[in-house]
């Protein structure tokens, strides 16, 4: 499960850049917000 956030979490260093470089940012990701409470639910497991 971690190492999905992790590569998930790469994945986004990697490409944001040229996600805003080429004027789409966020809107690229799709459901962002969703993804977003998917990987914050995932790392409170973890932690836990």
């Amino acid at each position: 499960m971690y190492q999905k956030v992790e590569e998930y979490f790469k994945n986004f260093q990697e490409e944001y850049p040229r996600y805003q470089s080429e004027k789409l940012s966020f809107f690229s990701f799709g459901n962002t917000e969703e993804m977003a409470d998917e990987l914050s639910e995932l790392v409170v497991k973890k932690i836990k």
